[in-house]
């Protein structure tokens, strides 16, 4: 990741809670992107071409980050949407942030990725062919599965999620697998 402009960006970030955490650690850290809210003077809505086209062209151009963790809205792939499919817009964010991990990683840099466990999108062949799955990880992409209140993850109420969520990186999260809420 030689050349980086940040440490870190994160993608589709909600609250921006790992930016923050981040930042405390010391990393320099580009602005947290999500639909919800502008960053860099404009909004982002990445489920449109011109919005993911300013967005690669500024993280490849001007941000270069040595680490990126991308958390794709949950909303089209999680258990409240059993039994229906993702729409055409969905599929394009979906990609879009697979070309994101897959850019990060092939220039040699961090790439991870969260979701609740039991996300359609790790099941679809899009992503298999090119991540593998929990049980057999596609190198150098590895899987850990843990408990959201472990990350700090909360509900749309504040309180601690117990949700069980996979993160999937090109670099060790050994330490955190298994961790679970009392």
């Amino acid at each position: 990741a030689a050349g980086a402009a940040c440490d870190f960006i994160e993608v589709f970030a909600g609250n921006g809670g790992l930016t923050m955490a981040m930042k405390v650690e010391g990393w320099q850290t580009a602005q947290p992107i999500d639909v919800k809210y502008d960053a860099y003077g404009t909004s982002w809505n990445l489920k449109e071409a011109e919005d993911q086209a300013r967005f690669r062209w500024m993280l490849r151009r001007v941000f270069k980050p040595k680490a990126m963790h991308v958390a794709l809205p949950c909303s089209a792939w999680g258990t409240l949407k059993a039994g229906v499919e993702p729409t055409e817009a969905d599929w394009r964010l979906a990609l879009f942030a697979i070309e994101l991990l897959e850019w990060q990683a092939g220039r040699g840099a961090l790439a991870s990725f969260e979701g609740p466990k039991n996300h359609a999108l790790r099941r679809a062949a899009e992503w298999i062919s090119r991540f593998g799955s929990i049980q057999k990880p596609q190198p150098p992409w590895l899987y850990t599965e843990l408990d959201g209140c472990m990350v700090g993850a909360e509900s749309p109420c504040g309180e601690a999620t117990q949700k069980a969520y996979v993160l999937m990186s090109n670099f060790s999260l050994l330490g955190m697998h298994g961790l679970h809420c009392r």
